[in-house]
């Protein structure tokens, strides 16, 4: 792991610690769940309430901190450990 991962990595984990576990937990969804649907339907069940609202507080957070990068994939994968295959380093920005 390069040290620019590693410092990406450490800045999520200390700044957005529910965001991190929520996406480490429920993310890998293909091998767990079989599809995004069934991991969030179960992510909903396991956290309650006020645990999703610091959830989406923090990648709101995470969002107006990184989310304007040029390339979102490295902050993505380095710092949350979410693997997504864009196809371009502006790809996630398209839609």
């Amino acid at each position: 792991m390069s040290r620019r991962a590693r410092e990406r990595r450490l800045e999520a984990e200390e700044r957005w610690p529910n965001l991190f576990r929520f996406l480490v937990c429920y993310l890998d969804w293909r091998e767990e769940f079989g599809s995004i649907e069934a991991a969030l339907g179960r992510a909903i069940s396991d956290w309650g309430l006020q645990e999703r609202q610091l959830v989406l507080k923090e990648w709101r957070d995470w969002n107006n901190t990184h989310g304007w990068s040029e390339d979102v994939a490295a902050y993505v994968h380095d710092g949350l450990s979410v693997y997504v295959n864009f196809q371009t380093a502006l790809e996630p920005d398209s839609s």
